[in-house]
Order: structure tokens, then sequence, then C-alpha cells
């Protein structure tokens, strides 16, 4: 992100010792969420090799269909839209302005 030590938390976005220029790239950051695909990005996420096998019938499915249950048990992506949409994560440093 920049400079500084960030945390984020559930409700916000901490820095120590950021810049402005910095809280601006945190908020472009956190905003550039709202803009993705949720359903793309958890199937993206299992592409990941260390996912434990969560049915029994996963190994005789075809990859696509596999990979289409693993997102669909694992991940929210409806859930993950909806939040990053009706949410707003300040930045809680006072950097930058509000």
């Amino acid at each position: 992100m920049g400079g500084g030590e960030w945390t984020a938390g559930n409700w916000s976005l901490k820095a120590k010792g950021a810049g402005s220029r910095d809280a601006v790239r945190a908020r472009d950051a956190v905003e550039a969420l709202r803009g993705l695909e949720w359903g793309e990005v958890a199937a993206a996420a299992t592409d990941d090799p260390t996912l434990e096998e969560i049915s029994k019938f996963q190994i005789c499915l075809p990859e696509g269909l596999e990979r289409r249950l693993v997102a669909a048990r694992t991940y929210d992506a409806a859930g993950a839209g909806a939040f990053v949409q009706a949410h707003r994560v300040p930045l809680a440093s006072g950097v930058g302005g509000r």
C-alpha cells in the first residue's frame, strides 16, 4: 500500500506512519473491490492445491465441475459482493482526511 504499517480490521483500515498519498491509494484499492466479479474470485481461489476434499464424490468430477463445487461450498461470492457494495471501509488512522 505504501509507507507505514497497515492493519485491516473487520470494520476499518488502520495505518501508522502513512502519508496522505498512501491513504488515497488504500481508499482506491478498497473501492476497486466493488468492481470485482466475486464468482470469478471464488473460482480462481479454487486453484489452490492445498484445498481439502469437501466431498467424497469430488474426485469423480471433471475439473470444471470440481472447481464449481469447491467454490460453491467454500466461498459466499454473492455475500461478499453484497457486503462490499453496502459497506464503506473507513480509514481509522485519519491520514488523508475522510
